[in-house]
């Protein structure tokens, strides 16, 4: 609960399981507030010996808030807060691609056109180098934001032309 950890198949999805795995596995703990999600899945504060595990999760960078109402909601966004400025986890080149980043790993082979999601409206966009924003948008690879080989590569992806692009 509080916690949106990336997908398995994503960028540090296998990090933040084995993490999670590391600090629970094998252990007692206690669930609290515990309710079920949309896909059926349990969601809880997890406690270990008093220590809370979505604390952990997020401080260390190994996901982001779902801003679901608990009680700790405050405690776990200060842990986001803290990872994101330390740029820890998710957080650092791992699985970002800053604007102005001169790794290029990602867009080898002249796959320079950047995939990105709004995070308001999970709406999927594509620029182009020559879009107005382009050198503004930073791939977050955990959520799959990736690069494209082509405008077809994106488009079958699901992504559409971002505003601000030459026609």
């Amino acid at each position: 609960m509080g916690v949106d950890a990336p997908e398995y198949n994503r960028c540090a999805g296998k990090e933040a399981k084995d993490r999670l795995k590391q600090l629970i596995f094998d252990k007692k703990v206690i669930l609290k507030e515990e309710e079920q999600e949309t896909f059926g899945r349990s969601l809880a504060l997890v406690y270990q010996n008093g220590t809370l595990i979505n604390e952990i999760i997020l401080k260390e960078g190994w996901g982001r808030p779902d801003y679901r109402k608990n009680s700790q909601r405050d405690i776990l966004t200060a842990a986001f807060h803290e990872a994101q400025s330390k740029k820890v986890g998710i957080w650092s080149s791992l699985c970002r691609i800053s604007a102005n980043s001169t790794d290029l790993t990602d867009s080898t082979n002249n796959c320079l056109i950047k995939g990105n999601i709004d995070k308001n409206s999970y709406k999927k966009f594509y620029h182009l180098p020559e879009c107005l924003h382009y050198n503004e948008i930073i791939i977050e690879k955990d959520i799959g934001e990736r690069y494209f080989c082509s405008e077809a590569e994106a488009i079958a992806a699901g992504f559409k032309k971002a505003a601000g692009c030459p026609n």
